[in-house]
């Protein structure tokens, strides 16, 4: 798991969704499936910009040997 440091950001569901490629409920899902952890601060759910990168690395699809 990726420590959060002063340098990373938060990003709102919909900055998140943009980086992602995918939908704002998509988002959501991912949240509510532990896939990405998300805050509830001050009435919005926001997401650490490092378990976005995080995620995508873990879907990573690595190549097979020929």
């Amino acid at each position: 798991m990726t420590t959060t440091t002063l340098e990373d950001q938060l990003l709102s569901r919909p900055v998140a969704a943009r980086k992602l490629g995918c939908t704002v409920p998509t988002v959501q899902r991912m949240i509510d499936r532990g896939e990405i952890p998300g805050f509830r601060i001050g009435g919005r759910v926001m997401l650490w910009e490092s378990h976005i990168r995080e995620y995508v690395e873990r879907c990573r699809i690595v190549p097979t040997a020929p």
